[in-house]
């Protein structure tokens, strides 16, 4: 990195955030800094495939941009305050603290046949269904991408990534078809081609009334209707107790 591109730097609290942007938008910004975009493709693959994130352990990126890479991107991730774990050891509840203070949680639990991550997608949850313990919160704000990653990332590291694949659901706090494109990007991010591997990503919904306001769910419900494709009637899945 050059002093010009140096100086012309955005400030810190500017960056934009490493685990919340989508592989081609980290090319971008690389490249606005005078770097090639095809670091965008190692870094993710660093993060998300060899599960480091130190940039000091990157070997393959120049040292210039192992070193300074924290001057472009925010790398920091929410911390883990506690993690809570039934008596049988396979379901595991994680609360992270976020950086204004808020706390959400999430939930690993594993079956003799895969293992899945619940996520949460809000700050507590603005439809208030009466058998869900978030609603009574009311909603505080939405999650941002590198929130949800985190989420994901913070699991992994505890399960040691042993699982070569992983089922994630949007199961947890919020709704997440009410925070349609922070949960969108972070998909896109943990399904990039040089990612994890998670086996599939599902949501528990939203109620009709809700599903009949967004636009994509309409325009989805009209191009299966134009290609004589019956609707799908989505079963909700169980909670797990952790997933409030």
């Amino acid at each position: 990195m050059n002093r010009l591109t140096a100086l012309t730097a955005p400030p810190l609290f500017l960056r934009p955030h490493l685990y919340g942007v989508r592989r081609q938008a980290l090319g971008e910004i690389l490249s606005a800094h005078g770097l090639p975009s095809y670091r965008a493709a190692q870094l993710f693959t660093w993060v998300y495939r060899k599960h480091r994130r130190d940039p000091a352990e990157m070997t393959d990126l120049p040292q210039t941009l192992r070193r300074e890479l924290d001057q472009i991107c925010d790398v920091a991730l929410p911390k883990v305050a506690s993690v809570q774990s039934t008596r049988d050891g396979n379901t595991h509840k994680f609360v992270l603290a976020l950086a204004d203070g808020a706390r959400v949680e999430c939930v690993s639990m594993r079956t003799p046949r895969r293992l899945t991550f619940c996520l949460s997608s809000q700050v507590g949850c603005a439809l208030k269904c009466s058998f869900c313990a978030t609603g009574l919160m009311g909603l505080e704000r939405n999650l941002t991408p590198q929130e949800i990653v985190a989420q994901v990332l913070h699991m992994g590291d505890f399960h040691g990534w042993s699982d070569d694949r992983f089922n994630l659901v949007f199961m947890g706090m919020g709704e997440p078809l009410a925070n349609y494109r922070h949960v969108v990007d972070a998909i896109h991010i943990l399904h990039d081609p040089a990612r994890l591997e998670p086996r599939r990503a599902a949501d528990h919904g939203l109620d009709q009334r809700a599903r009949a306001t967004d636009p994509r769910a309409r325009r989805a419900r009209s191009a299966a209707r134009a290609r004589g494709v019956a609707p799908r009637h989505h079963r909700r899945a169980s909670r797990s107790s952790w997933c409030r």
